[in-house]
């Protein structure tokens, strides 16, 4: 069929493609839009792959939801932008809508939580690969482990450990006493 006009308005709901009786005859289905010397555009269903096929980037100008009915149950989803910093500029999300990776507006991220911090990990560690540190504020205070056990903590609890893997070589507890070859130092 072949219509000879610019704008086609359809008041129906829904536009049905192949109907033709019990199954459809053809093995992609879709809208695909002639640009002249450009090359063609399309949204076209793969039947073969149970697929869409998008032939060009996509645009969303606002909320961008997948794999459900809302930000709430997607599997992933993308907002736009706004100067709420609570609201999200992507998340990825479980099927049950559980936030799993959240950038805010604010630049904050979280991974399974909504970020108050500039990186928020819930109930995780972070793990890095043997000999890379991790820097707290600065390149000369890190904690790093290596390949051959050495361990060096710093935290409220433990104080300053330095251990070989299973043995305390070094340690600063949160009282001030340092011991040497000690897990359990007197004196400072």
């Amino acid at each position: 069929t072949t219509l000879n006009t610019q704008t086609v308005e359809v008041e129906d709901n829904i536009l049905l493609l192949n109907k033709t009786g019990t199954s459809a005859t053809a093995t992609t289905s879709g809208i695909s839009i002639y640009r002249g010397s450009s090359s063609t555009a399309g949204f076209i269903f793969d039947d073969a792959d149970d697929t869409w096929d998008l032939s060009h980037n996509l645009k969303v100008a606002s909320s961008l939801d997948v794999g459900g009915l809302g930000a709430s149950t997607s599997v992933f989803s993308t907002r736009g932008t706004t100067d709420n910093s609570s609201a999200f500029a992507f998340e990825a999300a479980n099927s049950s809508g559980a936030s799993l990776f959240l950038v805010r507006n604010d630049g904050n991220v979280g991974i399974g939580s909504n970020p108050v911090h500039k990186l928020d990990i819930h109930q995780g560690a972070i793990f890095l690969d043997s000999d890379w540190p991790l820097y707290l504020g600065s390149t000369n205070a890190f904690i790093e482990g290596n390949s051959s056990g050495t361990i060096v903590r710093i935290n409220a609890t433990a104080g300053f450990k330095v251990t070989d893997g299973s043995n305390t070589r070094l340690l600063v507890d949160t009282d001030g006493n340092v011991g040497i070859g000690t897990a359990d130092p007197q004196v400072q």
